[in-house]
């Protein structure tokens, strides 16, 4: 948990700067794509010392998702209804924060295995991911 704590500080602190350089959508794709990688290596983990990349990897990639979110909602739809539209993320999001721990316990006790519901986050990612790269083609509302 430190591990991971400790690189999403980080990564809130770096990717305002490399969001300047290379825009917000593709560094929240690229966000994606290490939180997918993250998820994977996770799979494959089979000690405490192969745990430590994947909780680096998740926390950055985690905390440069929750950096970026804003600015492309305010990219994409303005300022005007920016409240509207993070309060509409934040209150899906927490759907998703209270049913996952639960649907995640509820397949361990089925199958013994934490493997189904991280794969499932894995997908889910990469809807994510090719939801922000459809957004690449999308002109900003604010420049």
């Amino acid at each position: 948990m430190t591990v991971a704590g400790g690189a999403s500080v980080l990564s809130k602190l770096l990717v305002g700067a490399v969001s300047d350089r290379l825009g917000v959508r593709w560094s929240l794709a690229w966000n994606f794509i290490l939180l997918i990688v993250a998820l994977l290596w996770l799979q494959m983990a089979e000690n405490l010392s192969m745990l430590y990349p994947f909780a680096f990897a998740f926390g950055f990639a985690y905390g440069g998702i929750m950096a970026l979110q804003s600015v492309l909602s305010a990219n994409l739809f303005g300022l005007s209804s920016l409240g509207l539209i993070l309060g509409s993320v934040t209150f899906i999001y927490t759907i998703g924060s209270a049913v996952g721990p639960l649907l995640s316990s509820y397949i361990f006790d089925i199958t013994g295995s934490y493997r189904s519901p991280f794969l499932i986050c894995v997908l889910l990612d990469a809807v994510a991911l090719v939801v922000v790269l459809i957004t690449l083609g999308m002109k900003t509302v604010v420049h």
